[in-house]
């Protein structure tokens, strides 16, 4: 027997499951219970204590090996995300009407996304804040801001100085003009 009549079986057998795989897509986009049908099996098959237990164990490991990987700093991960942005900053410098989009995209995202986490964003900034005390709160904004709050001692004094001597003068001047 030749290696061509060895795999001819083989073949059909390919082209018979593929013709079935198309009634059964012809039949599932077309019989409505039968769909429900398969969608209900699926369900149950996906909420089956067994199932869930399995898959939690994949995700048990998979996410144990993806911790181990990212503390490795030459590990899967970290290569695959440092190939990933490398290559991504490399098109986007290349090409400026993608980094638009990208840029333009992303805006929309936190546009739609920051006011839908404003109380979270609220609530860690608060519990951040909790933690220090008010010598550490002062030196924080001492540190951030020191300079800005100088600025605008000096303008408001400088300020506060010229309109207290234009009102004097105009006192003056009201008071010589009525005597």
């Amino acid at each position: 027997m030749s290696w061509k009549e060895s795999t001819l079986p083989t073949l059909r057998c390919g082209e018979n499951i593929t013709e079935w795989l198309r009634r059964e897509i012809d039949l599932l986009e077309n019989d409505a219970p039968r769909r429900a049908h398969l969608e209900e099996s699926l369900l149950r098959l996906i909420r089956h204590d067994s199932v869930l237990s399995w898959s939690g164990q994949i995700w048990h490991r998979l996410r144990s090996r993806i911790e181990d990987d990212s503390e490795a700093d030459d590990g899967v991960t970290a290569q695959f995300i440092d190939s990933i942005l490398l290559s991504t900053s490399h098109h986007l410098k290349s090409d400026p009407a993608t980094a638009q989009k990208v840029d333009a995209t992303i805006r929309a995202i936190i546009l739609r996304v920051l006011p839908a986490i404003r109380a979270q964003l609220a609530q860690y900034i608060a519990s951040v804040m909790s933690k220090w005390d008010s010598q550490s709160l002062t030196n924080r904004l001492q540190e951030r801001i020191g300079k800005d709050l100088q600025y605008i001692r000096v303008n408001g004094t400088l300020v506060g100085f010229i309109i207290g001597a234009m009102l004097e003068a105009a006192s003056r001047f009201f008071r010589m003009a009525m005597h």
